[in-house]
């Protein structure tokens, strides 16, 4: 809410919800508001980031049961507005998310594990608040990447996503070479 104070943005599982809390500036938050994730979502991660480049921030949620993407778009006064779902693909269950600009165009993309399907996807922005479909990439049966995490591993100046599979008990590394 640009008021200089930490707040607090929650995923919150059992409920289909995401809880902000707004610093109250002396260690202690206001109530918490809810804004809905959608029936049975079930959502297990979060980002907030400014994904649209309007100077206010956003919460970029993964939900698991959906198999979806959703955005909570910031208006800077401590509320947001609940944007459409992106799926992540039928059954993909994704259990966390990146942010990065995966193809140098200048907007900022969305990267998921998705545990079921034994995929990374990239939904690459294509304009003010839109994304398509993902691009996916196989993580090996059974791996169920659970975390995701994108930097220049190998320092060619290319970002690389780093992948944690909880299925193999592995890391996994997807070499980028910028241009998505």
């Amino acid at each position: 809410n640009n008021d200089n104070r930490s707040d607090v943005a929650v995923a919150n599982y059992f409920t289909n919800t995401i809880g902000i809390l707004l610093g109250l500036g002396n260690g202690s938050f206001d109530t918490v508001t809810a804004y809905s994730s959608g029936d049975g979502s079930t959502p297990v991660c979060l980002t907030i980031i400014d994904i649209t480049n309007d100077n206010f921030l956003d919460v970029v949620v993964a939900n698991f049961a959906a198999s979806s993407i959703i955005i909570l778009y910031g208006l800077g006064d401590g509320t947001f507005l609940l944007g459409k779902p992106y799926s992540t693909g039928i059954q993909s269950s994704p259990q966390s998310l990146a942010i990065a600009d995966m193809n140098n165009d200048g907007q900022l993309d969305i990267i998921v594990a998705n545990f079921q399907s034994n995929t990374i996807g990239i939904l690459y922005a294509f304009g003010y608040e839109l994304f398509g479909s993902p691009t996916k990439y196989l993580t090996n049966d059974g791996s169920q990447p659970n975390s995701v995490a994108v930097t220049d591993i190998n320092n060619d100046g290319s970002l690389d996503i780093l992948v944690a599979n909880y299925g193999t008990d592995s890391i996994g590394i997807f070499l980028g070479y910028n241009n998505g």
